[in-house]
């Protein structure tokens, strides 16, 4: 439990966890919407992380990193620069909410 009594929000070490993300084929390709939720929550999370937008367009670019480059290929690159200024929009405009601006 963590502080408080609150949950904890760790977990311990564990030899055979590659604690990273591992890729999965998926039966048959997304759909067009699966494609969109996929890649904004690419974007967002990134974002979060403090990537700049052009970090993530280096993301979507870069073949070896496959499921960004398919949307990118799919999309195109001019949805996932306006994805990338939409999130950044989005988030810019939480801070200053949140900053009392």
């Amino acid at each position: 439990m963590g502080s408080a009594g609150g949950p904890k929000l760790t977990k311990d070490f564990e030899p055979d966890d590659p604690l990273e993300l591992v890729g999965v084929g998926l039966a048959e390709p997304p759909d067009d919407a699966a494609l969109d939720e996929m890649a904004c929550s690419i974007v967002e999370e990134y974002m979060r992380m403090g990537w700049t937008g052009e970090n993530i367009m280096r993301l979507f670019r870069n073949p070896a990193f496959h499921m960004t480059h398919n949307i990118l290929r799919l999309k195109g690159e001019v949805y996932v620069q306006g994805l990338v200024a939409s999130v950044d929009r989005m988030r810019s405009e939480l801070q200053r909410s949140g900053d009392g601006s």
